[in-house]
């Protein structure tokens, strides 16, 4: 958020966070003004964490600040496009916002630092490891020296792999031929980049000695069994960095 002489509207805080943490007091709030009391539009991911939020945590905070919270919880897909939407418009409608590390690049420009309201009320940064704070709460690359997120569920990622493809003597063969080495679960983001090349193929390829019908695509940033990505033949890798 952003203070001029008065509180004005706050900067869209895209945040893996703790929403309550963020607002720490009504030093924070930069929302609207209605009459004489603040704002903060929350958008909200659903999930088990939405009715504590609603039926104890909103309404004591309200009752502790006199901020008015308004909380609107959307699907994630809807929740992704309406904050890219609202931030690319530069509406600032939402004050603060649930997200993915990874959509953090549609927001980066919309993001306020959190720092400087970290000082002002002796947040402890240490709370969090450095592996967390690297992944969810800063970016050096985009937004340097900055923090830009307070992780609420930080999660280890982990590598599901086709076991029948990486066991497969023609894909083996194919895969050391083109890259130099062993086809195997990753080890770094450069094998990473590797194996999703490789298994990045058109609709009429063969992958394992099988015709695809529709095109593969050698990576994906989740899986689920309601998404149809999930096989009985996947396997779980140890985290790879």
């Amino acid at each position: 958020m952003r203070e001029g002489k008065t509180k004005q509207r706050a900067t869209l805080l895209v945040a893996v966070a703790t929403l309550f943490v963020f607002a720490v007091s009504p030093a924070f709030a930069g929302g609207a003004r209605e009459d004489d009391r603040v704002t903060i539009r929350i958008a909200e991911h659903p999930g088990p964490h939405v009715q504590p939020l609603e039926e104890y945590f909103i309404p004591r905070y309200e009752e502790l600040t006199g901020v008015r919270i308004e909380m609107e919880v959307l699907p994630p897909d809807q929740l992704w496009q309406r904050m890219a939407l609202e931030a690319q418009a530069g509406s600032n409608y939402y004050d603060i916002g649930y997200h993915s590390p990874g959509w953090f690049g549609y927001y980066y420009e919309s993001v306020a630092d959190l720092r400087p309201y970290m000082e002002r009320n002796n947040f402890d940064m240490s709370q969090y490891s450095a592996a967390v704070q690297e992944s969810h709460m800063t970016n050096d690359l985009l937004r340097p020296g900055e923090v830009i997120a307070l992780a609420r569920n930080p999660q280890t990622p982990i590598y599901a792999y086709r076991t029948d493809w990486f066991a497969h003597p023609d894909e083996r063969a194919n895969f050391r031929a083109e890259y130099g080495y062993d086809l195997a679960p990753p080890e770094t983001w450069e094998q990473l980049y590797d194996i999703a090349e490789f298994f990045t193929r058109p609709a009429g390829a063969t992958v394992a000695g099988e015709t695809l019908t529709e095109s593969l695509y050698g990576y994906s940033a989740s899986i689920s069994a309601p998404g149809g990505m999930h096989a009985p033949s996947w396997q779980l890798s140890t985290p790879w960095a």
